[in-house]
């Protein structure tokens, strides 16, 4: 199978595989020659309308159909990051805020919010919402399997601003010394659906 891939800037590359190979095989072949990431790799047929994208690194080249010296064009998918590492670090930042917060900083909360003891309420929701945010990075670690190995760097910035603001509005109210509990009934009702939730998820 002769395949022709166009690149930037009109650059031409054949590659040349075997009639069953896949599109990852395609992808390695052209990182060989062409020193681009494998990551960063992505092809579509070079038609005018309708075109093929060649998107499952698992599926053959022959079994989309495009025949036996198909034409296709390369996009660079821009700088990547491992999809765990992203998880790892969208899951980081709230428990990083609320601990923060957690410790009263008198730059915060003023000079006496350290020495204030903290209600057993908010002392509940800090290790709960820490419990939760611990549960996913080990969840990210040693159960979650990415069908991708990889997802655009962009995707990075806009899913810790998602998560970590969480933690910064959540956590200065839940920390403050002025923090005013909700009911003990409201509290255990409360816990007990966390629990039940983490539990089941």
């Amino acid at each position: 199978m002769n395949i022709t891939i166009s690149g930037s800037k009109g650059s031409k590359t054949n590659v040349k595989l075997a009639t069953n190979s896949t599109v990852l095989d395609l992808k390695k072949e052209y990182s060989k020659a062409t020193k681009k990431s494998i990551h960063r790799i992505s092809f579509k047929q070079d038609v005018d309308t309708n075109p093929v994208r060649l998107d499952d690194d698992s599926k053959t080249i022959e079994s989309y159909g495009l025949g036996p010296s198909p034409s296709l064009i390369f996009k660079d998918l821009g700088p990547q990051i491992g999809y765990r590492t992203v998880f790892l670090v969208e899951y980081f930042g709230p428990m990083l805020f609320v601990s923060l917060y957690a410790l009263r900083p008198s730059f915060l909360f003023g000079e006496a919010a350290s020495s204030t003891p903290f209600n057993w309420v908010a002392l509940l929701g800090v290790c709960c919402w820490n419990l939760h945010f611990l549960k996913r990075e080990l969840e990210t670690i040693f159960v979650h399997k990415f069908s991708r190995p990889t997802m655009p760097l962009s995707n990075l910035f806009k899913n810790c601003a998602y998560y970590w603001c969480f933690g910064a509005v959540i956590g200065y109210p839940l920390c403050s010394p002025a923090f005013v509990p909700p009911s003990d009934t409201q509290v255990y009702i409360g816990f007990a659906i966390f629990a039940l939730f983490e539990l089941g998820n």
